[in-house]
């Protein structure tokens, strides 16, 4: 959509409401545009919206993502009108959204590894059972001798950017 707005947003509630199965519970996670806490803004009963703290792009990986955007394929060019720019900003998307290591890249936050491991931690502490490891998990969560597992000590935002976990 080339506009912003309450309506678009409603129209964007609406088909992602529409989109997911009926006993899915869609949790949104919104920044603080205007038109995403607008009295007018009509949220389906399978969607629920949560709003990030203000001042803060840090929590919000897609911001990252509007930067490279602007950075690798918008910035220092000038464009005949809106519609150039407009198909600049769709060629710019679709390149990016071609490339999945380039999204992994550009959308990685330190913190969604944090989470990662709290929710690892979360189930073992709640159902007794560690998830299926893989390759790709960070940390190993491993029995000890008497049968019970033990937790590694709380990992830290900078324990994960330093490469400790």
């Amino acid at each position: 959509m080339p506009t912003a707005d309450t309506f678009c947003m409603n129209l964007h509630l609406a088909e992602i409401s529409q989109t997911v199965d009926a006993d899915v519970q869609v949790a949104l996670v919104l920044d603080g545009a205007g038109w995403h806490s607008s009295q007018a803004l009509r949220v389906p009963d399978n969607i629920t919206l949560i709003p990030l703290p203000p001042y803060s792009p840090e929590l919000n990986p897609m911001e990252l993502v509007w930067l490279y955007l602007k950075s690798h394929y918008l910035a220092n060019r000038v464009y005949a009108d809106h519609h150039a720019l407009y198909e600049a900003g769709i060629d710019a998307w679709n390149r990016f959204a071609d490339d999945p290591d380039r999204i992994s890249s550009v959308y990685h936050a330190a913190w969604t590894e944090t989470a990662q491991l709290n929710w690892k931690w979360y189930q073992l502490a709640c159902f007794g059972h560690q998830p299926a490891n893989d390759s790709a998990d960070p940390i190993r969560l491993e029995p000890s001798q008497a049968g019970v597992y033990s937790l590694p000590r709380a990992v830290t935002v900078s324990d994960v950017s330093e490469g400790v976990v």
